[in-house]
C-alpha cells in the first residue's frame, strides 16, 4: 500500500484498499495508517527494517500490514521478494529475522492486483503473516525474477492462493471481482 507522492495511481489504491467496504469485507472494520512513505523516522523505521507498510486500527487490536500492490492482471497469488540483485535485505529475510528474534513485524499480509489504468481492484487477497512464512516453510515455492527491462532485478517467492484452501493451518480471506469506485 505505498503512498508515495511520485506514484499517484499507488497512493489511490491505497485509499481504495483503505475505504470501508474493503476494510469490512477484509479485516471486520477499523481504521488503515499508511506507514511506508509517510515522512519521519518511526514510519521510515517501521518500513524498513520491519516491513510495515501500514497499521490497522481495529477494535480487536492493532496489527501491521505487510503489502504488494501488482498491476494490470490478477495472478491470484503472494509474492514474497526472496533475492535482490543489489544485495539489499529481502522481505523474505526481515521476516525470518523477525520470527528467529520474535521481533516486530507484519501481522498481516495483503496481495492486490489493480487495473493501471482505471485503479479497478481486479482481485486482493490478505493472510496472516506467520501463516505465509510457515507454509512457505513447509512447501516448495515457484520463485520468479523480475523481466529484464525493469531496473534492479529480484527474485520472488509465489504462492496461489489456491494452495491455501485445503490448508486449515492458514487464515486466509480472498476479495475479488470487485470494483474500486
Amino acid at each position: 500500500m505505498t503512498f508515495k507522492p511520485a506514484c499517484p495511481k499507488v497512493k489511490k489504491c491505497f485509499s481504495i484498499s483503505s475505504s470501508r467496504r474493503y476494510r469490512n469485507s477484509f479485516f471486520g472494520g477499523g481504521t488503515v495508517h499508511p506507514i511506508e512513505g509517510v515522512d519521519g523516522d518511526l514510519q521510515r523505521k517501521l518500513d524498513r527494517e520491519a516491513g510495515i507498510d501500514a497499521v490497522l486500527f481495529a477494535s480487536h487490536g492493532v496489527y501491521g500490514i505487510a503489502s504488494r500492490i501488482q498491476f494490470d492482471e490478477n495472478y491470484r497469488t503472494f509474492t514474497i521478494r526472496k533475492e535482490r540483485e543489489s544485495g539489499r535485505t529481502t522481505e523474505w529475510e526481515k521476516l525470518q529475522q523477525s520470527l528467529k528474534n520474535a521481533s516486530l513485524m507484519p501481522s498481516l499480509t495483503v496481495q492486490a492486483y489493480v487495473d493501471r489504468n482505471d485503479n479497478r481492484l481486479l482481485g486482493a487477497a490478505v493472510t496472516c503473516t506467520v501463516d505465509l512464512v510457515r507454509w512457505i516453510e513447509r512447501n516448495p515455492c515457484e520463485t520468479k525474477t523480475t523481466g529484464r527491462g525493469l531496473h534492479g532485478q529480484a527474485d520472488f517467492l509465489i504462492v496461489p492462493w489456491d494452495s491455501f484452501r485445503t490448508d486449515p493451518t492458514v487464515r486466509f480471506r480472498e476479495l475479488v471481482g470487485t470494483t474500486a469506485n
